[in-house]
């Protein structure tokens, strides 16, 4: 999403950096910046331990580019955020950006509850903090995050990459010999207890029992047959033959394309893009009510409660009951709701104004 919305801001004229906290080690920072023109700074901190020398980086940073304006992006970047303040002006206008909900801080890390705790006693010195989950924001107001300053700005998708696409759908089975009568039941998410695959797993091993032609479709790190733990789940429930663990992928997409059904079945989630680019993909969703995504999927498809295989099970069978043409139109409903409530363009708008407004009220 900082990706899309840097993209987005480039429409608006606007002149942006990039500041990432750690080193030259991730695929984002290279793709921002071969793909967007846009400058990349790196501080070198080694994860979650600020340093002296990474602070008079961030002072040097500023002084260089002179910002209007400085956006912090998750609870660390905050405190970075929150340091420019102190560092280069206490007129800077900063933004926080909160990109989780929070059902329950003690599920968290030590370290990851001290960085919240943090951002909860600072987060009055904020201009605005803008929270991508309308959830999300009382989660955190439960654990003392200001509620004088929060906007609600949802993620957004570019429609014109994401939308159904028939050769796609087929070529994807081809490349994994599904036959074209079988369902494909896709799931997209790293391999992570709050993302529960353990919950998909065993509403697979129900469905399996009732319908022959369902297959499972998993993408996503350690979601692969070199992960044994993976295996063994599937082996103990007699599955692993149905499914199809095919790990990271660059082309997240066109798999998404390939869905009948999408599942989303976290245990915790804020705004889930995976849901909303099955969606634009006209791929109805079936997905656990946690954090906004019950909102987001709204009448196109089906939301059950968290960590129930059954229910989730149900949920699914639901879907592959009403058949291809009703899937078809849940799908056409879902890429709408997404055009007209969640659309790049929009959201892109929502953060200029919000800049633009806080900039000027400085002046």
């Amino acid at each position: 999403m900082l990706y899309k919305l840097v993209s987005g801001l480039n429409s608006y004229q606007t002149s942006n950096v990039v500041v990432s906290l750690m080193g030259r080690d991730g695929a984002v920072g290279e793709k921002i910046e071969s793909s967007l023109g846009v400058h990349v700074y790196y501080l070198g901190m080694s994860r979650g331990r600020p340093t002296f020398k990474s602070l008079v980086l961030l002072y040097r940073i500023l002084k260089k580019e002179r910002p209007d304006i400085v956006q912090g992006w998750m609870y660390h970047g905050n405190l970075l955020a929150f340091m420019s303040k102190i560092l280069y002006s206490i007129k800077l206008p900063v933004v926080w950006n909160i990109r989780q909900s929070l059902p329950e801080i003690n599920n968290e890390g030590r370290l990851t509850r001290f960085v919240i705790r943090i951002n909860s006693l600072l987060s009055r010195f904020a201009d605005a903090i803008v929270f991508n989950s309308r959830r999300s924001i009382d989660d955190h107001a439960a654990v003392g995050f200001a509620r004088k300053n929060d906007v609600f700005i949802p993620n957004g998708f570019h429609l014109e990459e994401l939308k159904s696409h028939p050769a796609n759908k087929q070529n994807v089975r081809d490349e994994f010999g599904i036959d074209s009568k079988d369902i494909v039941v896709g799931m997209m998410a790293r391999y992570d207890p709050i993302k529960d695959h353990v919950n998909f797993f065993n509403a697979a091993a129900i469905l399996a029992k009732k319908k022959k032609n369902i297959k499972f479709l998993c993408v996503g790190s350690k979601v692969s047959p070199d992960n044994f733990e993976v295996v063994d789940q599937l082996s103990d429930l007699g599955v692993y033959d149905r499914f199809y663990l095919i790990g990271e992928r660059k082309d997240a997409i066109r798999i998404t394309q390939s869905f009948d059904v999408a599942v989303n079945s976290s245990m915790s989630e804020a705004f889930a893009n995976v849901i909303g680019e099955a969606m634009a993909c006209e791929v109805p969703c079936v997905v656990t009510d946690v954090g906004d995504s019950a909102y987001i999927v709204g009448n196109t498809g089906v939301v059950v409660n968290k960590a129930d295989s059954r229910g989730l099970a149900e949920g699914i069978e639901k879907l592959v009951n009403a058949g291809i043409e009703e899937r078809r139109r849940l799908g056409r409903l879902a890429r709408k709701r997404i055009a007209q409530n969640f659309s790049l363009e929009s959201v892109c708008h929502e953060y200029f104004n919000l800049y633009s407004y806080l900039i000027n009220a400085r002046k």
